[in-house]
């Protein structure tokens, strides 16, 4: 003979409680892990549709993709190499302590203060405007323009050999100090100065 189960017996009417709450609680709502750690090894890895929140240290030993908006309000420590392809803006200050080397075209539309010396290579030259000044091999140098450099100063002081290729024009006095006088014997050519041309020539 078959027993039927009288389901609002006290044993019953546990169970099936228990199996009420089992199908619609969440397990994973409030839970905790003390020790060990958890393992996701599906292939869409963990999604988090909401916020995360870490409070000690985040290990990532694989690659990390940002596709939005990343915000670091703290400190940002790199050791090792960063490569940047996309376009980078800085509105803070910016410090570099290391050697920095810059293959590409730098445009500065703000002042430059140099508090040391600017040291231009052999093959490397200062532009202003139309006006280049070149650094040479064995200590030579150069600057030119197409048309004419102008020296708006009181006094230019030439310590060394001034050699004139091309046409030189002072428009106010020029003086000459420490000019020896010709050795005995040697024979000397005076300079003679044409006022109406304003040319010096060889007497």
């Amino acid at each position: 003979m078959t027993r039927i189960n009288n389901l609002n017996a006290p044993n019953f009417s546990g169970l099936r409680d228990s199996v009420a709450t089992m199908e619609t609680h969440t397990p994973l709502g409030h839970s905790s892990i003390h020790r060990g750690g958890i393992r996701v090894a599906s292939a869409e890895g963990l999604l988090v549709q909401g916020s995360q929140r870490v409070s000690g240290t985040l290990i990532v030993s694989g690659e990390e993709y940002v596709d939005g908006v990343l915000n670091i309000s703290g400190v940002l420590v790199v050791s090792g190499s960063t490569s940047i392809t996309g376009p980078t803006q800085i509105t803070g200050p910016f410090q570099v302590d290391g050697t920095t080397v810059i293959s590409g075209t730098t445009t500065i539309s703000g002042d430059v203060s140099l508090e040391s010396d600017l040291i231009i290579t052999e093959d490397g030259s200062i532009r202003l405007g139309e006006v280049q000044i070149r650094s040479g091999v064995g200590g030579s140098g150069g600057m030119s323009a197409p048309n004419k450099i102008t020296l708006q100063t009181p006094l230019v002081d030439i310590l060394g050999a001034l050699g004139v290729s091309q046409a030189l024009v002072a428009k106010a006095a020029v003086s000459f100090t420490g000019i020896s006088s010709a050795p005995p014997g040697a024979t000397t050519v005076p300079l003679v100065l044409d006022v109406s041309s304003g040319r010096v020539y060889r007497g």
